[in-house]
Order: structure tokens, then sequence, then C-alpha cells
């Protein structure tokens, strides 16, 4: 005699938390993954992580919301090393003086409510062309852009939420609107 019963898989909890104005926006880690986690629909995360790659000097290649995704284009490692972290130009480093390409992935979360975000990195050789290559998730490049994006979204989270606050005050405004007719009977 086999029975089958029902079973609710419970939706796992948020591994890490923070404090303060991070409470929204946290990083995650699952053994070499890492990944940030919002409070934010994924239409409401896709600009801000679009607008911070574009203030940290990347140039978008290609994007498709829909799917949730846009690529960088090819840009020499060099030239965005204060966006890719400390040690990304250690002379020891033999990607020092390559190309990098950046994947990024906005999609709907786990847990109701939440997007997550997930970075991952393409090296080139300088001159080698722009055949594809394989994306790599675990080079620590991507640990400071999730880093440095969860700063960023959380610190313009804050100024939005005040002018929105500012926003809701009826400074001038009269509190009620009334519509009427024109003589023509047109309101």
């Amino acid at each position: 005699d086999s029975r089958v019963a029902e079973y609710e898989v419970p939706r796992p909890p948020l591994l890490l938390s923070t404090a303060g104005i991070y409470s929204d926006f946290t990083l995650q880690k699952d053994d070499d993954n890492r990944w940030l986690v919002a409070k934010r629909t994924p239409t409401q995360v896709w600009p801000m992580a679009m607008q911070f790659f574009e203030d940290s000097g990347f140039q978008i290649a290609s994007q498709n919301q829909v799917n949730g995704e846009f690529i960088t284009a090819w840009q020499p490692r060099n030239d965005l090393s204060a966006a890719l972290g400390q040690g990304s130009e250690d002379s020891e480093d033999e990607n020092t003086n390559s190309d990098i390409r950046i994947r990024v992935r906005v999609e709907p979360g786990v847990q109701k409510d939440t997007t997550e975000v997930f970075v991952a990195t393409a090296l080139r050789d300088k001159d080698s062309g722009d055949e594809d290559r394989e994306w790599l998730t675990d080079t620590g490049v991507e640990t400071s852009l999730l880093d440095g994006m969860m700063t960023s979204m959380a610190s313009n989270d804050q100024e939005v939420q005040q002018v929105s606050l500012l926003a809701e005050r009826d400074f001038d405004a009269p509190s009620r609107a009334r519509l009427s007719d024109d003589t023509s009977g047109n309101p």
C-alpha cells in the first residue's frame, strides 16, 4: 500500500542579512556562486543595475529586458580598474592586459517580491577577436561588482525615498481638485 502525501516545499530563507540602508539589498553566497537579492521587483531593479554599470564606465553592448539580461562591450580591463575593485591590476595577474566583458542577469527572486541579480565575466587577450568566451562567475571581479552594485542601489534607493517623501507633501497644492464643465459641456 503506497500512500502519496502532498508536501509544499518552503521557500528558502535569506542566507545573509544586513542592517541599516542595506536591509533591502543583500549579497548571497552558495559555494563559489554569489548574487545580489533586492526586495524590489525586476522592473525596479533593472534600471538601477544598468545605471550602476554605465556610471562605472561600462558600455552596454546589448540588452534584453524581456529576458532580464544585458551584456557590456569588450573593454580594456585596465580602463575599468576602479569599478572592478582592488587587486584588478595586480602585476602578477596574467589577465591584467586583457579585455573584459560582463553579463548581468536580473531575475525574479525565489522569495516573493524579490529580485536576484547575477554577474558573470568573460576575459580575452587583446586583439584576439570578438568570439564567444566562457562566462566565469568566480574570478573575484563579480564579488567586487556585486558589492559595488549593492552599495549603489542602497544609496540611490535612499535618495529616491527622500525625494518621494518630499513629493508627497502638499506644499502649495490644494487638497482637492474639482472638475467642471465649460460652456460647451466639455470637462
